[in-house]
């Protein structure tokens, strides 16, 4: 009994790990790679992705980061929005247009 109990959470975690796996890997550049990966690539500039951030979340855009995902570049950027409410936004660094997380 012990043991179909370790196997059935053995079994549970690996299937929890490989339900992970669709998980996009994401790394940030640092502002030397970040103005290195705009020229380039041809990407946005950090100004105009804030501006869309800022409309299309109703808010103010605080800060910008740009980071390699799987499928590209993306820029994370913290939006303070007119309720107060401090929320996460992306915008597609290749086109500048919103996408989700």
């Amino acid at each position: 009994m012990r043991f179909a109990a370790c196997l059935l959470l053995v079994l549970t975690a690996l299937c929890g790990a490989a339900g992970t796996s669709y998980a996009q890997r994401r790394e940030c550049l640092d502002p030397g790679k970040t103005l290195e990966a705009i020229a380039q690539n041809r990407l946005v500039r950090p100004g105009d992705a804030l501006s869309t951030a800022a409309v299309s979340n109703k808010g103010e855009a605080l800060s910008a980061k740009l980071c390699r995902w799987d499928n590209g570049f993306r820029y994370e950027i913290t939006v303070m929005r007119r309720d107060g409410k401090v929320v996460r936004a992306y915008v597609d660094a290749a086109s500048g247009l919103p996408v989700d997380p």
